[in-house]
């Protein structure tokens, strides 16, 4: 018998995270990649590497090398996580960043991302190492998936194949959202959006396209409930009761609009043009009244940004730009679910449809020039007009996008933001 000193301790294997720790911890490293990208941004070119970040802000050389691969993990948030330094780390980072930047008060949204890891930590096991290892885990679970550029590559396919069987196709399709609270009641929220449809293409026979615009169903909300009413109830040249056409970004002459009603609902619905027929542009403008209810005092704590695929598209981009007072307070979370026609109108069950792509939601900050990188100047003027329409100043919110190239047809994109619990708002003026 050997003694006790030379017995093999066995420390029993980890438990990979469950179905609600891994979202909740996806949605966290997806967070700190979009403020740690924020941060970067703020360094000058030659200051982005590990050497030269640690020497001029004065940090461990380790810690600013797992920053930058934090920052630029190619995986979803779960390998973020495996690459970020530990809160400790983050901490000291982001005060070398705001002395070097000379603002005490400023990033504090990473601030907020750092302070969901740390309670995420104490939530798995009570140590980075223990979240980590509970990562991998789930690796050796045997799990495997296509990788991303698998999956690109069929989604493209199914895309062209999709428009030859369909007889048409969207090229881009954009969804704004603004968000602030109500300068007259802090817990609730004014929302502002816009639809935006570039280059619907079709042969003749083609389905036509809905989805486009707000389903009508007025009579049967309750009295209060919000619904998308026109900038000027005075238009006379609103596509839909609820909506105002942004004309600069419609093609001329407009689509004729044809409405069809199923039961309560009213759908608006735009015929192809075509084969040989110019592309059609749509761009539409809304704002919800009366206020919604501020969305941490709602039963879930969530707001959704949608785009239900419902003819093939080429591209699709989710916007919204929240007010700095609310950005703060969240988390983003990206998913695509397996939507069946009967299920639209009803709150997404986030496990039983749900399929494992890759989603990306990146931070743009105030600047509306950021809105158009990686997209086209489009989204930035349809944005600036929004605001425009609004009297709001981008400066004073935050602004996300998510980008989805060949989204997958007859599926539902969400963009969300996760918002903690309330803990009442600095104002905002009128």
């Amino acid at each position: 018998m050997s003694s006790p000193r030379h017995r093999r301790r066995l420390r029993p294997p980890y438990e990979p995270l469950d179905e609600e720790e891994r979202s909740l911890a996806k949605r966290v490293g997806e967070r700190l990649r979009a403020e740690l990208e924020q941060c970067l941004r703020a360094l000058p070119v030659p200051l982005r590497g590990g050497a030269a970040m640690a020497r001029e802000l004065e940090v461990d050389r380790s810690t600013c090398q797992r920053v930058l691969q934090a920052a630029r993990a190619s995986g979803d948030g779960l390998e973020v996580l495996l690459q970020v330094p530990g809160t400790g780390g983050l901490s000291q980072f982001l005060e070398a960043l705001r002395r070097y930047r000379g603002q005490p008060k400023g990033f504090r949204g990473a601030d907020e991302a750092v302070a969901s890891l740390a309670k995420l930590v104490q939530q798995v096991g009570g140590s980075q190492t223990t979240l980590t290892k509970r990562i991998r885990a789930i690796g050796a679970q045997g799990h495997s998936a296509l990788t991303d550029e698998t999956q690109r590559a069929l989604r493209e396919q199914a895309f062209e194949a999709l428009s030859a069987l369909t007889g048409g196709h969207i090229e881009t399709q954009s969804n704004f959202l603004l968000l602030r609270p109500d300068p007259a009641d802090a817990k609730r929220a004014q929302v502002i959006g816009a639809r935006d449809m570039v280059g619907l293409q079709g042969r003749a026979g083609a389905p036509p396209v809905s989805g486009l615009f707000f389903a009508r169903a007025h009579e049967s909300l309750p009295e209060g409930q919000p619904r998308p009413v026109p900038f000027d109830p005075a238009e006379t040249d609103a596509a839909e009761e609820g909506s105002t056409l942004l004309p600069e970004f419609c093609s001329d002459p407009l689509p004729e609009v044809v409405t069809r009603r199923v039961g309560d609902v009213s759908l608006e619905l735009i015929e192809p043009p075509g084969e040989t027929a110019p592309a059609i542009d749509v761009s539409l403008a809304y704002r919800l009244e009366p206020a919604i209810l501020h969305p941490a005092l709602q039963e879930n704590r969530r707001l959704h940004l949608y785009y239900h695929c419902m003819i093939p598209t080429r591209r699709v981009l989710l916007h919204a730009y929240l007010h700095r007072d609310m950005a703060r307070h969240c988390l983003t979370e990206a998913a695509v679910h397996q939507r069946s026609a009967e299920l639209l109108s009803e709150e997404p069950d986030p496990w039983f449809d749900q399929l494992d792509q890759h989603l990306l939601i990146e931070i743009l900050g105030s600047d509306l020039a950021a809105t158009g990188l990686g997209a086209s100047p489009r989204q930035q003027a349809v944005a600036a007009r929004l605001f425009d329409l609004a009297g709001w100043s981008p400066q004073d919110f935050v602004g996300f996008r998510m980008v989805v190239d060949h989204p997958l047809w007859s599926c539902r994109y969400t963009m969300g933001f996760e918002f903690g619990a309330w803990e009442g708002s600095s104002g905002v003026s009128a």
